[in-house]
């Protein structure tokens, strides 16, 4: 499997897992919402860090943690809808 496939793939499911695991009880307060993409990005972070050393290991670390950071806040935030929010 190519690197950009399984970067979606990944990323897809981490964030139906993180749904599943904290959106539900999801309550409306922005400190509620906030944990919320803090903890999904954490994971989804992670699963795509694990991802890129081993699809990559001549990437380095800290620029693979400096990507996988990037692409999961990047996803969570759309996904959580701020993005419209912002004034």
């Amino acid at each position: 499997m190519s690197l950009e496939i399984g970067t979606a793939i990944l990323t897809a499911l981490s964030l139906i897992l993180t749904w599943l695991i904290f959106g539900k009880s999801l309550d409306g307060t922005g400190k509620g919402r906030f944990l919320y993409w803090l903890k999904s990005t954490a994971i989804t972070s992670g699963v795509l860090l694990a991802w890129l050393l081993y699809k990559e290991p001549s990437l380095g670390y800290w620029m693979a943690i400096a990507i996988a950071v990037l692409i999961s806040a990047v996803v969570n935030l759309v996904r959580s809808q701020w993005v419209f929010l912002i004034p």
